[in-house]
């Protein structure tokens, strides 16, 4: 009531530029109450992206979420003629500001006086229909110029639905929040929480360690680098421990692993991969009782549900979690499908999957002539379902590109639908790397290969009109210094030849035939980073993907020194 008295109305789109806080859904749910739609966005948006999305969108009034987000926007904000009003989650008006500034305080007490006044919100709740838009969600930009996702109130409100056969929320439940609000893997979790009467926590990357053991939460969803932390810390710790116990840990994994195949579906096969394994279960329980238990101990020891979504899940994690009794509900969704298609079912798990298509909705897999394909043959994926977006704001050209007359949205994606339902992806079209010699490669399965190496900490696979692959490698420096040789005087010989011998040795032992590479798929360049790829040099999305033609752009020096002839 109180964004009412600012002039908001059915229709309108106000601008939400804030991060993780129980200030964020207010606003948010706010807004979508008044039959208005929000253009989310986080803090760290640059102004010349905030000054596209605000113009583009037609936002008239902008929730910010605190000074420091309006003093860095505020030029910005100056030259933006339509825009009328800025609100603040925390803070409040100062001389000089560029448009009247209230505080979010302030906007809710202006909505106390109208229920003084008899004003009720359920007026405009049950005047907005399922077809008004609920939000427009701008992309994050992997591939270039942002395009607003229109979202309804049916296409968000069908995932809230499914996400309970999925993750049963009940009031005992504890959500720790770690993604962007604004993000829709993050929003869809956040709301199904909320309608189900969880307690929702909000943390952050630098806190999420102590919050785990704190809060003890009992759901988590976080995007695939997440899990990959967490993973990669705790075989840290392993590697820390004495020469026998490290290879106790390491032959009681190996068990696990294969005990746990004759429980996993191999869903090319709709059963068990190695029945066999079970012979394995004393193992397995020995494992348990001296290093998983201890591991689960350190995230809380009070989880059942984790849900990894918004990007590939490397398959060494999507084991590794499963194995020590934390098992990933891997899901696959993309902004356009508000966000959820398909996610992995706890009563069958099938890791390397993102499980079944959720109720509603259908999946179909072509080859590029529009062909579908049969079950286990590799194309792009296509959606249709009652959460498949309206269509790009203001972008008539783009939507038809990718969104057909009878509701058919192309995804982009390759992967592969299995007997059982169960949907496999393998790549994106867009990132198929072709050689000079015509062949197709997909970057990512590599990229998860490398990702294997403690010494490789962030990798890049590049090479679209090469001869040969190329990577662009970020080392983990600790773990790399540790595996130099050493001189007469006991110090790491720290030379780039070194250096590079080390990663190479690396990045042959991974990707060499016997793990299933062809030749044309073999790294055999690469060039060692000294700057790692992270959100502030905008080379990652806010969930933590490589958005690859910034770095191919940015790292033009290094590209060219690795492909001199």
């Amino acid at each position: 009531l109180g964004f009412s008295t600012l002039g908001v109305r059915a229709g309108d789109r106000v601008g939400l530029f804030a991060d993780n806080s129980i200030r964020w859904i207010l606003s948010d749910l706010a807004i979508l109450s008044l039959g208005a739609a929000d253009v989310p966005r986080g803090t760290d948006t640059p102004p010349a992206e905030a000054d596209y999305l605000i113009r583009h969108s037609g936002a008239r009034i902008v929730v910010l979420q605190d000074r420091r987000v309006l003093d860095e926007l505020a030029p910005t904000l100056s030259d933006i003629a339509d825009l009328q009003c800025i609100v603040l989650q925390e803070g409040s008006f100062k001389e000089g500001d560029p448009r009247p500034v209230l505080s979010l305080d302030e906007v809710r007490e202006r909505g106390r006086r109208r229920i003084e006044d008899g004003a009720r919100i359920e007026e405009s709740i049950s005047a907005t229909r399922g077809t008004d838009t609920a939000t427009i969600v701008y992309t994050s930009g992997t591939t270039g110029q942002p395009k607003g996702v229109v979202l309804t109130h049916d296409n968000v409100l069908h995932n809230i639905r499914a996400v309970p056969g999925v993750v049963d929320f009940t009031t005992d439940d504890v959500f720790l929040s770690i993604l962007p609000a604004w993000h829709m893997f993050e929003r869809l979790i956040e709301y199904a929480a909320v309608s189900k009467g969880c307690l929702t926590i909000y943390t952050s990357k630098k806190t999420i360690k102590r919050d785990l053991v704190r809060e003890r939460p009992t759901a988590l969803a976080a995007v695939p680098r997440v899990w990959e932390i967490l993973h990669d810390e705790a075989r840290k710790r392993l590697g820390e421990r004495p020469a026998p116990l490290r290879l106790l840990a390491s032959t009681l994994l190996r068990g696990s692993e294969l005990y746990r195949a004759s429980r996993l579906i191999d869903p090319a096969r709709n059963r068990p991969a190695r029945p066999l394994g079970r012979l394995l279960a004393p193992v397995h329980a020995l494992g348990e009782r001296m290093v998983y238990s201890k591991f689960r101990g350190a995230l809380g020891g009070n989880l059942k549900v984790l849900v990894s979504g918004g990007g590939s899940l490397p398959p060494h994690v999507d084991r590794f979690f499963d194995v020590v009794g934390l098992p990933l509900l891997n899901g696959y969704g993309l902004t356009e499908t508000a966000p959820l298609v398909s996610v992995r079912r706890r009563d069958r798990p099938a890791i390397g999957t993102v499980g079944p298509a959720i109720p509603g909705t259908d999946v179909d897999v072509r080859d590029a002539n529009g062909r579908s394909l049969a079950a286990g043959e590799v194309g792009v994926l296509f959606v249709k379902g009652p959460q498949v977006m309206s269509g790009y704001y203001k972008d008539r050209e783009t939507t038809a590109r990718v969104l057909s007359d009878d509701g058919w949205f192309d995804t982009g994606d390759l992967g592969r639908r299995h007997a059982n339902g169960d949907i496999e992806i393998t790549g994106r079209a867009k990132d198929t790397i072709v050689l000079r010699g015509g062949e197709n490669v997909e970057p990512e399965p590599i990229e998860n290969a490398l990702r294997l190496s403690d010494v490789i900490d962030q990798v890049i696979v590049v090479g679209q009109d090469r001869k040969q692959l190329g990577a662009l490698i970020v080392p983990d420096e600790e773990v790399l210094r540790q595996k130099l040789p050493v001189g007469p005087d006991g110090a790491p010989i720290d030379t780039p030849d070194e250096r590079r011998k080390v990663v190479r040795g690396e990045v042959s032992r991974l990707l060499d035939r016997a793990r299933g590479f062809k030749p044309f798929e073999q790294v055999r360049r690469f060039a060692l980073l000294d700057e790692p790829f992270s959100v502030e040099s905008g080379e990652l999305t806010e969930t933590l993907k490589p958005k690859r033609h910034v770095i191919l752009r940015k790292r033009v020096a290094a590209l060219a020194e690795m492909f001199a002839e």
